[in-house]
């Protein structure tokens, strides 16, 4: 059995980790479920694309790799949890504007976000993908 590892997150941590992985990581996501579902590795990937593959009960979780357990999978126990001490990798996705970028404008655009965060259409479309949104500032 191999390991498939989608971006770059997860293989920084099992680098901080110290594990070695023989296999190389994959940069196409469903290829990576493609083979689980096969039964040929185990995958790490975001949430949101095996969401379906989860749902139709086709995979099995084993474990989420932030602080805290998945709002999504609570059933699901953390890395920690399951006895890999200290494994925590989160998913980001953020907004980003330019170096240089006027003050005004990040504060506008944070601003936006954060009102757009609370439309409860919003809440629940992030949470159909298995996400949960955390407020940062602009620095």
């Amino acid at each position: 059995m191999g390991i498939s590892v989608v971006g770059n997150g997860k293989p920084l941590g099992f680098e901080i980790e110290g594990v070695d992985l023989s296999k190389p990581f994959d940069d196409d996501t469903i290829k990576a479920i493609e083979d689980a579902l096969a039964g040929h590795s185990v995958v790490f990937t975001g949430l949101p694309p095996a969401l379906p593959y989860l749902g139709a009960k086709c995979v099995r979780p084993l474990a989420v790799t932030g602080a805290k357990r998945s709002r999504a999978l609570a059933h699901v126990p953390t890395m920690t949890e399951s006895g890999i001490r200290g494994y925590v990798v989160n998913l980001w996705l953020g907004l980003v504007a330019p170096r240089g970028a006027p003050a005004a404008i990040v504060r506008r655009l944070n601003a936006r976000a954060q009102a757009m965060e609370q439309l409860p259409e919003i809440t629940k479309r992030v949470s159909g993908m298995g996400l949960e949104t955390a407020k940062s500032t602009p620095q």
